[in-house]
């Protein structure tokens, strides 16, 4: 489980299967991706499914 921002989110959901674990709207986070306070959630990373 991380604290991710938007932005590192949907940069992270084109590699791994990202989901979204805390409430419905963004909260001030330490993003710990990018390591910046910005807007975002808690997420769980998973493998990126190879089905098409």
């Amino acid at each position: 489980m991380l604290e991710l921002c938007g932005r590192c989110a949907a940069l992270m959901a084109e590699d791994y299967d990202v989901r979204r674990i805390a409430g419905g709207r963004d909260c001030k986070v330490t993003c710990a991706q990018c390591g910046k306070r910005r807007y975002g959630g808690k997420y769980e990373i998973g493998r990126k499914c190879s089905r098409k």
